[in-house]
Order: structure tokens, then C-alpha cells, then sequence
């Protein structure tokens, strides 16, 4: 059985170097997003983008959120947010955003100048 971390310093290192890493799972990876996406968009953003999706990427999590993720209507889209597993840093947060040339949808509906 392996020692035990003598200090926290030492717990920290084996969880990076150990091939754990401090977001260790999608359901954290999750969580973490679903904070960043509340803290910096509002809870009814969050509420929107619900559910979430995580993609394992190696060495990092790929949350996205749900709302408009097809983007069939104008304005604002999916959230993405990437996370580090290692140590928890956040590479990405962005929303989408969809613009429509002359307002129209992607139904074929359009407000074009007609010539």
C-alpha cells in the first residue's frame, strides 16, 4: 500500500503527478462549469443551458450547454466551458452567439431585400 501524503502540499503533487488530477471526474467537471456559467451569465442563463454535456478530451473537460445548441434562432447559444483535469484551470468560457444574415432563420424564413 502506497505512504500517505505527509502534508497538503504533498497530497496536492501526488493528485497532479499521479494521473488523477484535481477534476477527476465529469460530474465535478460539471459542477465547476455549472458555478463559472452561473457567476458570470446568471442563474437563468444556467437554467437555459441545462442539461450539460462533458466530453473527455485528454487532458481536459469540455462542458457544453444545451440552449439553441443547433442554433435555429437568432441571438444567444450554448455555453462552453473547458477545464483543465490536472489542476482545475479554466481554458475556455464563451457563449455562442448565432446571427442570421437579414434577421431570417434557418427555416428558410427570411427578411432579405427582395430585388
Amino acid at each position: 500500500m502506497a505512504a500517505e501524503p505527509d502534508s497538503p502540499i504533498d497530497y496536492i503533487h501526488l493528485l497532479m503527478t499521479g494521473g488523477v488530477g484535481v477534476v477527476h471526474t465529469p460530474e465535478l467537471a460539471v459542477k465547476l462549469a455549472e458555478a463559472l456559467i452561473a457567476g458570470h451569465f446568471g442563474d437563468e442563463q444556467l437554467a437555459c443551458q441545462r442539461p450539460m454535456t462533458v466530453a473527455d478530451q485528454g487532458d481536459h473537460w469540455m462542458v457544453r450547454g444545451s440552449y439553441n445548441r443547433d442554433h435555429k434562432v437568432g441571438g444567444k447559444a450554448e455555453t462552453v466551458v473547458k477545464i483543465r483535469k490536472s489542476d482545475g484551470r479554466v481554458a475556455d468560457l464563451h457563449m455562442n452567439g448565432v446571427v442570421h444574415p437579414y434577421g431570417g432563420d434557418t427555416d428558410g424564413s427570411s427578411t432579405a431585400p427582395r430585388s
